[in-house]
């Protein structure tokens, strides 16, 4: 099964950086088996996975977006570290930090109909 957790980043990168993304064929390095099948099939087995599945692949449609979506070992994911709060080799690389707002996380966990899907995070 997919965990949320994996599914989420690549709903939030349409969000966060959707003026760069139009029109672009898009590299996604997944590390996790089962998100990336279910980015690649648009089917999840939870209410979470399935309501960002929507929204990243409405958002990929909008803006004519197309991706290839890579498994990679997690020792060669360049996301890895940043989701694990390390960033440097990233920041040498030229990447910039990009703060994910409340309401764009709150937005990706609500479901059709309006109620909080169940998902455990860390804030802070």
């Amino acid at each position: 099964m997919e965990p949320a957790a994996e599914i989420m980043p690549y709903a939030v990168s349409f969000v966060l950086w959707k003026q760069h993304l139009r029109g672009k064929c898009i590299f996604v390095f997944i590390d996790n088996e089962g998100a990336g099948s279910a980015w690649i099939s648009g089917f999840a087995a939870t209410k979470a996975a399935q309501h960002m599945l929507h929204l990243g692949t409405s958002a990929e449609a909008e803006l004519s977006a197309h991706p290839y979506f890579a498994r990679v070992p997690t020792h060669s994911n360049l996301g890895d570290a940043p989701s694990r709060g390390k960033f440097n080799v990233i920041e040498k690389l030229g990447g910039k930090r990009t703060r994910v707002p409340i309401e764009v996380l709150e937005r990706l966990m609500k479901h059709g109909g309006g109620s909080a899907v169940p998902f455990e995070c860390e804030w802070g």
